[in-house]
């Protein structure tokens, strides 16, 4: 009897275990949705009485239950850069192809997902990165000016 007697507690554990949700929530009191023709709305809840939020040039940073949804982005690009700019193939294999029509020196750093530096090199116009020698994974290149970032891209090799 024993021996069935921890299968059966198993099994009806089975039916009754839930998994939590990801999705955010909150318990309130009362709370509220409204929307304009215009593409406006608002939304309320009752039980946060202060909540600031700091608006920047470009950020704004809030706090409190109700927060827009975050968006993560696996690249980077400066729209103020008005030059063209290729990295291929993406995925790749062995080499990875640098073109670029901007007439100045640029700089890339190689980094892996750990953010080590791998590689770094000045360029101007044209640039072959040999990667034969990495492992299949995920890196991140990232391209500047001698001012500012102009591109962050994943790379990824097989």
């Amino acid at each position: 009897m024993k021996y069935f007697t921890l299968p059966l507690l198993f099994l009806s554990l089975n039916f009754t275990v839930h998994a939590q949700s990801l999705q955010p929530s909150v318990i309130a009191l009362s709370g509220g949705f409204s929307s304009l023709q215009n593409g406006s709305s608002m939304s309320w809840t009752v039980g946060e009485p202060v909540i600031h939020t700091l608006p920047g040039a470009n950020f704004t940073l809030t706090q409190g239950f109700q927060q827009p949804l975050l968006e993560v982005t696996t690249s980077y690009y400066d729209p103020a850069f008005n030059y063209n700019f290729l990295a291929f193939p993406n995925p790749l294999q062995f080499e990875l192809r640098l073109e670029t029509d901007y007439p100045e020196d640029l700089r890339y750093f190689l980094y892996d997902v750990s953010g080590n530096v791998l590689r770094t090199h000045k360029f101007k116009q044209e640039e072959t990165l040999d990667l034969r020698t990495f492992p299949a994974g995920v890196y991140v290149l990232k391209v500047m000016t001698l001012e500012k970032t102009i591109r962050s891209i994943l790379i990824e090799k097989f």
